[in-house]
């Protein structure tokens, strides 16, 4: 039987329990061990399932609902874990952020280094390459491209004809090592004629859902050539996107709107993006967002 293995979300059900940000940096058996202990505490567990919230995982989860497949989470503070699993709630990322375990590492280890250390010693992980084993169906991955880069190794490491059966759904291109795996999925996802429109954010598991559901069923044992021209085939009828220009706003003014909506988004960055960029179709480039946010966020902090 084919497995679904995804991402895990930055948003979750309820207030985290353990954060990286409370984690003190220093090495990694350091921080890592202070990490491992966070989280091996007795406190609430909840269904990652169920845990993890957004559009990302809520097209994971419907991908899984509607295939039946088994559906297995990429998490960078718990490891690889079943969706079925009883896990703590947490704050932990390999993304930039308040939470990024990286940014804790002293020895400055990427984020490869990181998963290998965890896999080795959180209670909740279980072997990816031993997942993949298990199953004689096809793999699918739908990650974005930190957490695929994160796992490269560990597919990298799997028997060709293993590997051979790993389908990939990512909203940038693979490493190069993995390219011929990747379905050829594009905008036209968004198309006017596609019912799996949204976000970019959730561009990969909305792909994933669209192979898994509509793609797949009765090309189980098709090589990746196949599955590529079955893609192919399936996108051929629909449009791209008619892309618009977003209107453009001063820093003074963009602060004054997010001022403005900041207690309805709860100061949550991604919220306010999409605000910006899909409710209010202002233009907004990613890196001058988040240099508005910092500052905003420390001139709040200031006066609180």
């Amino acid at each position: 039987m084919p497995i679904l293995i995804t991402a895990c979300t930055k948003k979750k059900m309820g207030d985290a329990q353990v954060s990286a940000a409370d984690i003190p940096a220093g090495p990694i058996e350091a921080v890592g061990s202070q990490w491992i202990a966070a989280i091996s505490a007795d406190q609430e567990r909840t269904l990652a399932a169920r845990l993890y919230q957004g559009g990302s995982h809520a097209e994971s989860r419907r991908a899984a609902e509607d295939s039946g497949y088994p559906h297995l989470i990429v998490s960078a503070g718990l490891g690889l874990i079943a969706a079925d699993a009883e896990v703590p709630n947490y704050a932990a990322s390999v993304l930039a952020g308040e939470d990024d375990i990286l940014a804790k590492l002293g020895d400055n280890p990427d984020a490869s280094h990181w998963w290998r250390w965890l896999q080795g010693r959180s209670p909740f992980a279980q072997s990816l390459k031993t997942a993949i084993l298990a199953t004689d169906g096809p793999c699918l991955i739908a990650l974005p491209r930190p957490y695929l880069d994160m796992i490269e190794a560990d597919l990298l490491s799997l028997p060709e004809q293993v590997l051979d059966r790993v389908r990939l759904f990512c909203g940038a291109q693979a490493p190069a090592a993995l390219a011929h795996l990747q379905m050829p999925y594009d905008d036209r996802l968004d198309g006017p004629d596609s019912p799996y429109r949204g976000t970019r954010s959730n561009f990969a598991s909305r792909a994933l859902r669209h192979f898994a559901t509509r793609v797949l069923p009765g090309k189980e044992g098709h090589m990746v050539a196949q599955h590529t021209a079955a893609v192919q085939a399936a996108l051929a009828g629909w449009t791209r996107p008619i892309r618009t220009s977003g209107i453009r706003k001063s820093d003074a003014e963009l602060r004054e709107i997010l001022a403005a909506h900041w207690e309805a988004m709860g100061g949550r960055s991604t919220r306010m993006l999409r605000l910006l960029r899909d409710e209010l179709g202002i233009a907004c480039e990613q890196g001058r967002f988040a240099a508005l946010i910092r500052d905003m966020r420390e001139e709040r902090n200031n006066v609180a």
